[in-house]
């Protein structure tokens, strides 16, 4: 069936176009699977899968007359594949589509969605039809959505990355907390979505790895090439990310999915491309957050980027006079941050915000014990002679003898590393108050009995 190009349709899934959802659900189970599989086979798996869904993608669309015989074969190599996996770790594969469970044919439509974004610019997701069974839902969309939206995959595949190593698990830890110190009081649900995309920008766009010699996520994947095995659109985002500018905004305009921002220090005007119809906005409003180019001198919004009501004709100046080096140490991200959360919250909220860096002392205990591991195996703790410490160490308070470290940090983790450090003293005298209550307490009911 071939979908209109303005108008959604359901194209049911049946025959061949079933045999491939049913190889694509199928991995999705092997995948989930708490025994994992070979990183090797792993990549393999995901690798088929992607190009699975590219197949039901340009089948739907009615691009081909109907899945090629090598898709077709290719679905029944992964299904033949799966099974062996299957029984090595101990579980049971569906054996028809009709037989998958409603939560797996969930992450199969995520990867139906990513495909349809990346090679059509279309959304697509499986539902049920009280007619027709299983269909896709099918739906144009404009290129600037299609961009937007695979933002969402492309943080997940660099996430992915970076937790493929431990120093770079603890900087993403201290990173995500340390962002949440700027953020607004409370939940504030209709802010959550968009205060988890900048948080994001800051960790993988804008934050320096020290695993990474001071380059960030992306700068990284970029030069040692490691983008090119991402899907085009998400590779094009991520390198059009490092072009991004974070800032303060006047909306000038707002015509339907076209609207022009002015910077309101230098008047530099951005042609942007709105991917989000919905979002109310116009003439006068302010936008906070980030603006990423797209390549042809329009620019898109960052669905992390938020708008208020001006309150008066210079609010945006002055706002924008709050960033920039000259108004102090903290990154724009963080100044921004500051902002939406005082215009959001209301109020003078105190900034940065006491927030907890472990769940408890023990946790954090842990946490630091493993950091200094990590740090030693990697270089950046090295013990030095007291000769050899930075001049502006005030001397005077060292003991004479004694063994002498230097940390090689960022502000992000040396924030972290005391905050961690303040909860685990504070755990200690805990602890020393309770032994010492304790022990009164035994002495007391011994002289009571004695008497």
């Amino acid at each position: 069936m071939k979908t209109s190009k303005k108008e959604p349709e359901l194209v049911p899934v049946r025959g061949e176009i079933a045999d491939v959802v049913h190889a694509i659900a199928a991995t999705a189970i092997i995948r989930g699977h708490a025994s994992p599989v070979p990183a090797e086979v792993e990549d393999t798996l995901a690798e088929l899968a992607e190009n699975l869904a590219h197949a039901v993608v340009l089948y739907a669309l009615g691009r081909v007359a109907a899945p090629a015989a090598v898709t077709r074969k290719m679905a029944a190599a992964q299904v033949e594949l799966l099974r062996e996996l299957a029984g090595q770790v101990g579980v049971p594969l569906p054996a028809t589509l009709a037989d998958v469970p409603t939560e797996v044919l969930g992450e199969a439509t995520a990867l139906l969605r990513d495909a349809a974004l990346e090679y059509a610019e279309h959304e697509m997701l499986l539902a049920t039809h009280p007619e027709d069974g299983l269909v896709l839902f099918v739906s144009p969309v404009t290129a600037a959505q299609a961009y937007v939206r695979t933002l969402g995959p492309m943080y997940e595949r660099i996430e992915k990355w970076v937790a493929g190593d431990a120093l770079r698990i603890m900087e993403r830890a201290a990173a995500q907390w340390w962002f949440s110190r700027w953020a607004p009081p409370g939940r504030m649900e209709e802010h959550l979505f968009a205060r988890g995309v900048r948080e994001q920008e800051f960790a993988l766009v804008d934050r320096p790895f020290l695993a990474l010699d001071d380059r960030t996520a992306i700068e990284h994947l970029a030069d040692t090439e490691a983008l090119d095995g991402f899907p085009p659109k998400q590779r094009h985002m991520a390198m059009q990310l490092l072009e991004s500018e974070v800032g303060v905004w006047e909306v000038l305009e707002r015509n339907g999915d076209e609207s022009v921002f002015r910077a309101p220090l230098d008047g530099k005007l951005y042609r942007v491309r709105e991917h989000a119809s919905d979002t109310h906005y116009g003439p006068g409003a302010l936008a906070l957050g980030r603006l990423i180019p797209f390549g042809d001198e329009s620019w898109l919004r960052s669905p992390g980027t938020v708008f208020f009501a001006a309150d008066s004709p210079g609010q945006a100046r002055a706002l924008a006079e709050a960033l920039g080096p000259e108004t102090g140490p903290l990154p724009d991200v963080a100044k921004i941050e500051m902002l939406i959360s005082t215009m959001a919250a209301g109020g003078k909220p105190k900034f940065p915000r006491d927030v907890r860096p472990a769940s408890s002392a023990t946790e954090a205990e842990e946490i630091l014990e493993d950091m200094r591991e990590l740090m030693r195996e990697t270089g950046l703790t090295r013990e030095v002679t007291r000769d050899e410490l930075p001049p502006d160490v005030d001397r005077s308070r060292l003991p004479d003898e004694g063994r002498f470290y230097i940390h090689t940090v960022d502000f992000v983790v040396a924030d972290w590393l005391k905050e961690l450090e303040k909860l685990v003293r504070k755990g200690q005298a805990r602890r020393e108050r309770r032994q010492k209550g304790s022990g009164k307490g035994r002495k007391g009911k011994s002289g009571r009995r004695g008497r």
